[in-house]
């Protein structure tokens, strides 16, 4: 999942529709960006959906083979996936988004299929042997398998596993399979899948079975493995797992679910990689209502006993079941752990009215253990707390300025009532000058920011790219010289991923200096007429 956006205020389909390319742009490498926007001039996409609540977008985009995007929004960003082995933001999901901003006539509304919408029911009253008829055409092969596995009978049960477990022994023996980390996991995930259905049988050879499976992937991962260095794609965990480990243990009786889940965890702290991280966090969807006041007095009871991990995963499920007193003394335990415990314990003495106990568990964390605690959102509670407590600023700010420069703790500062702006902004200068470029530029300061450019050469290059492509319009001739510069350095080099920046460059000089663009384009074919894929692209001018 790819992060794009943030402080998103409207729905997905309102946000994307309200895009124009340049913001996308923004968002996304020159490189990139030019790929994603040949995909969709080339009218790649297809099939894009929202979701009926507008909170999720679904589309096929067509290429040497066919990949799927999802955009989804969550917590005010979108969060951006592909089904092609890109590793971040990828031509395909910059095709989607020119897509949906441009062409918002074209992307279809799911159908709303919660209760009492029409489609449910509309199969409500459906007799029930044309309901059976209906799923029996259209269900998806897998959950027809699904429901097969959970009605067969102990024998076939025991020979559905035999089967599908020498298969999946066999796939870790295949040394050629194993080289290609994409095959292989389309070849578990589909000997996992055959396994479905059968969570509440056999369930000491699934526990084995399961634990055979991150052990081999561990051993593999170890030997060389699993791994494709031509393009830059490993082994991941496959859904067919996560799904039958955690239907596997909502199945389990509660004590053999505790042993299991504790198995489990010791297992994956263990492991030398993270692949299968993410079922650490199986208790949370496996234990039912009435099991969870057994899971918190064993919490309560044991938990300077248990794992760090499984610790913080039980506090997570049973912590609506805990008293104040309760959540106090397992959080005073786990922030020892990790800072995001010390928040949550200063937040919970914050609403008791207890400022000043969270102002001292704050300070004595930073004094005892800055590399731990010394993070942004550590200090902007620290700050927050100070200013509404009437309490001195200054050491605070100076602290967490020289321990994490950004631009939200000069926010911060400025929120509470910090004075010495000329010290802040100096160390910020000294140790984030990208932050305060954009501190800078929030605060509509634009000037200063391209004094800052000017005197500063360890801004990166991306938040240079940003500013000028930003606010060319009001520093046209700095903007120009820039981009003159970015097309300068990148003439020096060949390839796509150079030439596309030249003509990225190119269109924003054309915006503010139309001659200029032009001047640049006939000296460039002039000198490097040779090559020719930089000859095809400068065609447009």
């Amino acid at each position: 999942m790819s992060k794009l956006f943030t402080s998103i205020q409207d729905d997905l389909k309102s946000f994307l529709e309200s895009l124009s390319p340049d913001d996308i742009q923004l968002e996304i490498s020159p490189a990139t960006y030019h790929k994603g926007e040949q995909y969709y001039e080339w009218e790649l996409v297809d099939d894009a959906q929202y979701s009926f609540d507008k909170s999720r977008l679904t589309a096929h985009v067509q290429g040497g083979q066919d990949y799927s995007v999802l955009l989804s929004l969550q917590e005010g960003s979108i969060q951006a996936s592909c089904s092609c082995p890109a590793t971040d933001v990828c031509k395909h999901i910059a095709a989607v988004l020119l897509y949906a901003s441009q062409h918002p006539d074209e992307v279809e509304i799911g159908e709303n299929r919660s209760e009492g919408s029409p489609v449910y029911q509309h199969l409500l009253d459906l007799p029930k042997e044309t309901l059976v008829s209906l799923v029996l055409e259209f269900a998806p092969e897998e959950l027809l398998l699904q429901i097969h596995n959970r009605y067969a009978s102990a024998a076939e049960a025991m020979d559905i596993y035999n089967r599908t477990e020498a298969a999946i022994q066999k796939l870790f023996s295949n040394t050629e399979l194993l080289y290609s980390p994409t095959e292989f996991n389309e070849a578990l995930e589909n000997r996992i899948g055959r396994l479905l259905g059968l969570e509440h049988q056999l369930q000491d050879k699934l526990r084995e079975l399961i634990f055979y499976i991150i052990r081999e992937v561990e051993n593999a991962m170890d030997t060389g493995y699993l791994y494709d260095d031509e393009s830059d794609t490993s082994f991941v965990q496959p859904e067919a797992f996560a799904t039958l480990v955690e239907n596997y243990t909502r199945e389990l009786p509660y004590d053999a679910k505790i042993r299991f889940v504790t198995q489990l965890d010791a297992m994956l702290n263990e492991a030398s990689y993270d692949t299968f991280d993410s079922l650490a966090e199986i208790s949370e969807a496996s234990f039912q209502e009435d099991e969870l006041p057994a899971v918190k007095a064993i919490l309560l009871a044991e938990y300077g006993d248990l794992s760090v991990s499984l610790t913080e995963n039980y506090y997570a499920l049973v912590q609506p079941l805990l008293t104040e007193s309760e959540k106090e003394t397992i959080l005073l335990y786990l922030k020892e752990e990790d800072s995001i415990w010390l928040l949550e314990l200063a937040e919970l003495y914050r609403q008791q009215g207890r400022e000043e106990d969270a102002i001292e568990v704050i300070k004595a964390s930073l004094a005892a253990d800055p590399d731990m605690y010394g993070e942004e959102q550590v200090y902007l509670l620290y700050l927050d707390l100070l200013g509404t407590q009437g309490q001195e600023l200054e050491a605070a700010s100076i602290e967490a300025m020289n321990c994490c420069a950004s631009s939200s703790i000069l926010e911060k500062i400025e929120a509470v009532g910090g004075t010495d702006w000329e010290l802040y902004e100096r160390i910020m200068e000294q140790k984030n000058p990208q932050g305060l470029l954009e501190y800078l530029e929030k605060r509509g300061r634009l000037g200063e920011a391209i004094s800052l450019l000017k005197r500063s050469d360890t801004i990166w290059d991306h938040y240079r790219y940003l500013f000028f492509k930003k606010h060319k319009s009001a520093f046209p001739k700095e903007a120009v010289q820039y981009f003159t510069d970015v097309i300068g350095q990148n003439l020096e080099y060949t390839g796509n991923s150079h030439y596309y920046t030249i003509v990225e460059a190119l269109k924003q000089i054309r915006q503010v200096n139309e001659s200029q663009a032009a001047a640049i384009v006939e000296d460039i074919r002039s000198n490097y007429s040779r090559r020719r894929n930089l000859m095809n692209l400068l065609s447009e001018f």
